[in-house]
């Protein structure tokens, strides 16, 4: 440990005092025709050498994730080889072992005048992480799609090598526009080499060259509800049978009315006491009046019975209506549209 944080010590002066180099994609590391990058300017290696010095404070507190974060700012802010030994060396403790591997591929293929212990514990620390990390080729129909690795982006298809993959079960998705998404979980294993090949199908659309299609009809209005006959209310029905046995007592009374007048007429005929004339003419007027209140009564019944079924039709209906009763001078008038 005392010799991993002295490296680290040792570091950034080093990286700050040779001309920059460009990153490589990810696979296989390969310096040969590699395009220089613009010089650094003296703010930018200012900032690299803050950042640099505080990823060591973060990598001796072993607060590798903080440290991580620091060693890459550093390394775009003033590429150079020999932070790359950093990144791997954190990696390794963050048990990151595709990127550890990557990073010290890099340093070794980048590398310049190595000392020779350097190079001999890089090159242990490269074969055990090959144990521990898959090759993964993927290949998407058609190509151009945006490919991701456990939700983190990669590159797009075609790509230039192989995906290291740290062992386990990996979530491999691609995306490309105007069609649908897919993903993978794919189960890797270390020291090992596969190949994922995704397709993606279009979105569906209209058809090309061929007549548009017509508009689907319109679905059918449903029917309208069925307008069902008013029943009305058991009190209304109640109204009609009292009418109807008003008009029954009415006719009782008006026979009996007639029958009485009949014998008055008769005992005009004939010889008969005042007594007995007055006792028949007592009898028919009773009668007589009898008759006029109960058909009186039965007129009103059937009114309000009438009034109260047209009441109840027309708040049934699919239109409200309004009635009105108006009593006037002898009669009982019935108002409203129906």
């Amino acid at each position: 440990m005392k010799r991993t944080l002295a490296s680290l010590a040792l570091a950034l002066p080093l990286s700050l005092a040779v001309s920059p180099v460009p990153a490589l994609a990810q696979g296989a590391p390969s310096a040969a025709g590699a395009k220089p990058a613009a010089e650094p300017t003296a703010a930018a290696k200012k900032e690299a050498r803050e950042r640099f010095e505080k990823g060591v404070v973060f990598y001796r507190d072993k607060e590798y994730q903080a440290a991580l974060l620091e060693f890459k700012r550093a390394y775009e802010l003033a590429p150079n080889f020999r932070v790359l030994y950093n990144l791997g060396q954190t990696s390794r403790e963050l048990k990151d072992h595709a990127s550890a591997l990557a990073s010290f591929q890099r340093y070794l293929a980048e590398g310049e005048k190595l000392e020779p212990g350097r190079r001999k514990d890089v090159e242990k620390w490269i074969e055990e992480l090959k144990t521990k990390v898959a090759r993964v080729t993927v290949t998407t129909t058609p190509a151009g799609a945006e490919i991701t690795v456990d939700d983190l982006v990669v590159g797009k298809t075609p790509l230039a090598s192989p995906l290291l993959l740290n062992a386990g079960r990996r979530k491999i998705a691609a995306a490309l526009r105007g069609h649908v998404p897919v993903q993978r979980f794919v189960d890797v294993v270390g020291a090992d080499s596969s190949e994922v090949s995704l397709e993606l199908a279009p979105l569906v659309g209209p058809a090309t060259g061929g007549p548009a299609d017509s508009p689907a009809p319109p679905p059918p209005a449903p029917p309208p509800p069925k307008k069902e006959a008013p029943t009305g209310p058991r009190w209304a029905w109640v109204g009609l049978a009292g009418t109807g046995a008003l008009g029954v007592a009415t006719i009782i009374l008006g026979v009996r009315a007639l029958n009485a007048q009949s014998d008055f007429e008769e005992l005009l005929t004939e010889r008969t006491t005042a007594a007995e004339l007055e006792d028949a003419r007592g009898v028919t007027e009773t009668f007589a009046i009898a008759t006029d209140v109960v058909a009186g009564v039965t007129i009103a019944a059937a009114a309000v019975t009438v009034v109260l079924f047209v009441v109840e039709m027309s708040s049934s209906g699919p239109e409200p209506t309004a009635a009105r009763v108006r009593i006037g001078p002898g009669a009982l008038f019935v108002e409203g549209q129906f």
